[in-house]
């Protein structure tokens, strides 16, 4: 999907609606289990879970945050499969001489805060 639209100002013209809208239709596959999703507007910029009406408002009156490029968190698939995500994540804890308990640490952060992708992490623990 095009972003343009996020550096648009003039956030009621037409472009800027209809590209509201379909981001809001690609993230409604993508819900959590309580119908919330992150909402990536320049106030929460990803930190708040929101419903997908205050996600379209929050869009709408402030706007898409700036640094939010590729959707991850909304359905866009990344460049990463598992193992690669997994070995790179072990050259880090190798590399820093992290403890496996520091390890297992932020795999438990991670798990909580991506719990749509808890089965990497429970790959490792």
């Amino acid at each position: 999907m095009d972003r343009s639209w996020i550096q648009i100002s003039n956030r009621l013209c037409k472009e800027y609606v209809d590209s509201v809208e379909a981001f809001v239709n690609l993230v409604e596959n993508h819900l959590n289990g309580e119908e919330k999703t992150r909402c990536p507007c320049r106030n929460c910029r990803n930190m708040e879970l929101k419903s997908l009406d205050d996600v379209e408002r929050h869009l709408h009156r402030l706007g898409m945050s700036f640094s939010y490029q590729r959707w991850v968190l909304h359905g866009e698939e990344i460049d990463l499969s598992i193992l690669t995500f997994l070995v790179k994540l072990m050259h880090i804890k190798v590399l820093n001489r992290w403890s496996s308990k520091s390890f297992d640490m932020l795999l438990q952060i991670l798990k909580k805060a991506f719990p749509e992708c808890a089965n990497i992490s429970s790959i490792l623990l």
